[in-house]
C-alpha cells in the first residue's frame, strides 16, 4: 500500500500522477474538503488528527512533568513544569505519529511531501525507509522566511528581533525606563498578550481600589487604550543582572539524571531521540533572569496583589513569588476556556471563572475543587447589548477570524468554505463583510488570502479589521460568524446573533462540546446553511447569557484581594 502524508504548507493536488492507497493530511481541514480531494484522488483522506487520543496523552504529559518535581529552585519554582508547558503540543503530535505508524503494515510504502518535523519522527518510530517528494531547498526555506517576514508589521519585526536576540532583556534593559515607582498600592498584572492586559484592566477598573501596575513581558502586551489609574512598565526595566549561577548548576545537574531516564523510557524516548528536550538548560538560564525581575518589581513596587490572565510561563512567574510573600494572588483566563488546567497546577489563592460554563469547565474538566473557583466577574467587563430591534445601524455581517494556522488547522480551506457565501449574502442584502481578525492573525496574509478566492465583485464588499472589538462594531452587526471563537460569548451578552460553524470545528481540547453543552451560539451544519441565515433570524429566540457571564459587586471582588491565609498550590490529577 502506498500511503501519502501531505504537509500544511503543501496539497495533494500536486502529486495526482501517482495512484495512492491512502493519504493523510499532517493538518486539519474539514470533512467537505477531504471529500473534495478524495474525488479528485481517488482514495480515502483523513487527517493525521483521527489518531489523537487526548486523555492518554494528557496523561503522558502529566508521568514526564512528574519526573521532574525536584528541579526547584531557591523561590521553590519547579521549571521543569514550567518547560514541559512549552512542549505539550510536540508531545500530543509525537503521540499521534506512534500511534499512526502502528496502522501501517511492515510492507506499506510511505511518502511524504517535503522533510519535515514528523519525518524525522516518523524515521525514529519506523525502521522502513520514507520517501521524500521534493527535497529540502534552501530556496525554499528563504522564500518561507521572506514570506512569513512580509506578513509582519514593523512593530512585530522589532518583537521577533527582540525574541530571538535578547531573550534575558540584558540589551533592552540599558535603555527601558527603570521602574515604574508606583506611589499608592497596586495590582501587579503581568501580561505578555494585549487581550490578557485588557481582561486584567477591565477586572481591576472596577474595584474600590483601582490603582493598577501593568508589567508586560513582550511590546504585545502594552495597551494604547485610555484605561485610569493604571501604570505601565516593561519588566526590561527590573532586570539588574543577578547572579543566579549556583541554582543553575543545581538544577542541571538534575536535569542530566533525568536525561538518562527520559532515553530509556519507551514512551518518550522518541521525544528524547529528537531532541526536543535539549533546550532545557537554555529556558533555564532565560527563565531564572526573568524571575529575577519579577523579584525586583515585588521588591521595589507597593504590590498589594497579582492578577495573572493567561498561563504564560512568563507571567505565571510573579504569581508564585507573590505566593511566597504572602501576596494575594488571583487568576481569571482571557478567553472563554484554558484547557491547559487539564494538567496545569492552578497556583493562584483563587480562580475567576466568567460564569457558570467556564466553571463547569474547571470543575467537571480540569478537577480544580470548587472551593477555589470564584464565579462572577466585573459589569464592565460584558459587551453592552445592543437593542436589535431599534437600532437601524447594523449593516455588516462580521466573520470573527482565528488564527487557524498555528493549531494545524488549513485556514485557505477553512475561508474557502465560508467567505464566498458570506460575500454572496452580504452583497445579496445590501451590507458589508467584515472581516474580524485575531490578534495573532497578519492583516496582509489575510488581505492576500481573500483577494485569491474571493471574486472582485466579492472583494468590493469585503473589508479586514484588526485591533479590539469594539461595542461599536457590535452595534453595525447584523450577525456575526465564527468557528471556535471567544467572541461568540461576547456577541451573546451584546445581544448580536452569532453563527458558529460546527463542520469545520476543529479539534481543540473539546471546547466545541463545552459551546454546546451550554448553547454558546447558534449552530450550523454545513456552508449551504449559510444562505438561509436571514431567514433563520427572524424565528431564533432572544440568546440566553445567564450560563456565561454573572457579574459580581465591586466589594465582592475587592475580597479576593485581601490578604488572606495561604492557600495551596491545587494540582490536576
Amino acid at each position: 500500500m502506498k500511503v501519502l502524508l501531505v504537509h500544511p504548507q503543501d496539497l495533494p493536488h500536486r502529486w495526482t500522477s501517482q495512484k495512492w492507497d491512502r493519504i493523510i493530511d499532517l493538518s486539519w481541514a474539514s470533512a467537505e474538503t477531504y471529500s473534495r480531494w478524495e474525488k479528485e484522488l481517488q482514495c480515502p483522506v483523513a487527517s493525521l488528527d483521527k489518531y489523537s487520543e487526548l486523555e492518554r496523552d494528557l496523561d503522558l504529559v502529566r508521568d514526564i512533568t512528574a519526573r521532574g518535581l525536584e528541579f526547584v529552585d531557591d523561590k521553590n519554582i519547579n521549571w521543569w513544569e514550567f518547560f514541559i508547558l512549552w512542549y505539550v503540543e510536540p508531545i500530543q503530535l509525537v503521540s499521534c505519529l506512534q500511534r499512526f505508524a502502528a496502522s501501517l503494515h511492515p510492507q506499506d510504502q510511505l511518502f511524504i511531501t517535503r522533510p519535515c518535523f514528523e519525518a524525522e519522527a516518523l524515521s525514529h518510530i519506523r525502521s522502513a525507509p520514507i520517501h521524500f517528494l521534493s527535497k529540502k531547498r534552501a530556496i525554499r526555506k528563504l522564500q518561507h522566511y521572506v514570506r512569513e517576514l512580509w506578513s509582519l508589521t514593523p512593530r512585530d519585526l522589532v518583537q521577533v528581533f527582540w525574541d530571538k536576540y535578547d531573550e534575558r532583556f540584558q540589551v533592552r534593559s540599558r535603555f527601558t525606563k527603570k521602574k515604574a515607582n508606583a506611589a499608592k498600592p497596586v495590582v501587579l498584572i503581568p501580561s505578555a498578550y494585549v487581550n490578557a492586559s485588557r481582561t486584567g484592566l477591565n477586572f481591576v477598573a472596577n474595584m474600590p481600589n483601582p490603582e493598577s501596575l501593568l508589567v508586560t513581558t513582550r511590546a504585545n502586551g502594552e495597551i494604547r487604550g485610555h484605561f485610569r489609574n493604571v501604570q505601565s512598565a516593561s519588566l526590561a526595566g527590573y532586570c539588574f543582572g543577578q547572579d543566579n549561577q549556583a541554582e543553575q548548576r543545581k538544577i542541571l545537574n538534575r536535569w542530566e539524571r533525568l536525561k538518562t531516564d527520559l532515553a530509556n523510557d519507551s514512551r518518550i524516548s522518541v521525544v528524547s531521540a529528537l531532541g526536543l528536550l535539549e533546550s532545557f538548560p537554555r529556558f533555564l538560564r532565560r527563565g531564572l533572569a526573568i524571575r529575577d525581575a519579577w523579584i525586583n518589581v515585588i521588591e521595589s513596587e507597593p504590590i498589594r496583589a497579582v492578577l495573572s490572565c493567561d498561563n504564560n510561563p512568563d507571567t505565571l512567574l510573579p504569581v508564585l513569588l507573590a505566593k511566597n510573600k504572602g501576596i494575594p494572588t488571583v487568576s481569571i483566563h482571557h478567553g472563554a476556556l484554558d484547557w491547559r488546567h487539564r494538567f496545569l497546577p492552578v497556583h493562584a489563592d483563587a480562580i475567576v471563572a466568567k460564569g457558570k460554563m467556564e466553571e463547569d469547565h474547571l470543575a467537571r474538566i480540569c478537577e480544580i475543587s470548587k472551593d477555589k473557583i470564584k464565579v462572577g466577574v466585573p459589569a464592565k467587563m460584558l459587551p453592552n447589548a445592543v437593542p436589535r430591534k431599534v437600532s437601524g445601524n447594523a449593516d455588516s455581517i462580521v466573520f470573527f477570524s482565528e488564527a487557524y494556522e498555528p493549531n494545524r488547522v488549513r485556514g485557505e480551506e477553512m475561508y474557502k468554505d465560508v467567505m464566498p457565501h458570506l460575500a454572496n449574502l452580504a452583497a445579496q442584502h445590501q451590507r458589508k463583510l467584515i472581516i474580524k481578525l485575531h490578534p495573532f492573525e497578519s492583516l496582509r496574509k489575510r488581505k492576500a488570502l481573500l483577494n485569491k478566492i474571493l471574486s472582485p465583485e466579492q472583494m468590493r464588499v469585503t473589508h479586514v479589521v484588526s485591533g479590539a472589538l469594539t461595542a461599536d462594531l457590535l452595534e453595525r452587526t447584523w450577525f456575526g460568524v465564527t468557528i471556535l471563537s471567544t467572541v461568540a460569548m461576547e456577541c451573546q451578552a451584546a445581544n448580536v446573533p452569532c453563527f458558529v460553524c460546527s463542520w469545520l470545528e476543529y479539534p481543540h481540547h473539546e471546547y466545541g462540546d463545552q459551546f454546546r453543552r451550554f448553547g454558546v451560539g447558534y449552530p450550523l451544519q454545513s456552508s449551504n446553511e449559510i444562505k438561509n441565515i436571514p431567514q433563520m433570524l427572524e424565528h431564533i429566540p432572544p440568546a440566553s447569557i445567564a450560563d456565561l457571564w454573572q457579574t459580581t459587586s465591586s466589594s465582592e471582588l475587592q475580597q479576593l484581594f485581601l490578604r488572606s491565609e495561604k492557600s495551596e498550590t491545587v494540582v490536576p490529577r
